[in-house]
């Protein structure tokens, strides 16, 4: 995927804007492990989440934080707070999320969801396989490196 330059705000496909990235979205409150770099490691999983919302206030530890950001991006992938006005328009078909850790410090969040027609396959491992046809999975990642200051 190609994100034609002065264009950072929406994702493209096939070079038609596919999605448009909210502030919210820029500051990377799908991938909150990388908020907090000491545990990023933690964080490290696919995530694919399955059934209703979950209510992340409710955990059993209120301190825990990667515990809490899972559970709020879990939720985000279902499509909890996606909203035209106040009506739920719900989340992409299967999506999941994943973070990788390909070397030391440097992190790959992915989001991969079901296209609706077949295209060229994604290159992503995020999802691989979790659609029927792989020609039909569509990923948007983004590549983090925390640096090691004072090492």
């Amino acid at each position: 995927m190609t994100i034609p330059a002065g264009l950072p705000d929406r994702v493209w496909v096939d070079g038609r804007v596919a999605a448009e990235v909210s502030p919210l979205d820029r500051g990377l409150h799908y991938g909150d492990g990388l908020d907090n770099p000491k545990n990023a490691a933690l964080y490290v999983a696919t995530y694919a989440p399955s059934g209703p919302a979950e209510d992340c206030a409710a955990l059993p530890d209120p301190t825990d934080i990667v515990a809490h950001d899972r559970c709020e991006w879990g939720n985000r992938l279902r499509g909890i707070d996606t909203l035209t006005g106040t009506k739920g328009i719900g989340a992409p078909i299967a999506a999941q999320g994943c973070i990788i850790n390909p070397a030391p410090n440097l992190y790959v969040v992915a989001v991969a969801w079901q296209g609706v027609l077949p295209t060229a396959g994604a290159d992503s491992p995020c999802g691989a396989n979790a659609m029927g046809d792989e020609r039909l999975r569509r990923v948007y990642s983004t590549v983090f490196q925390i640096a090691t200051l004072g090492a």
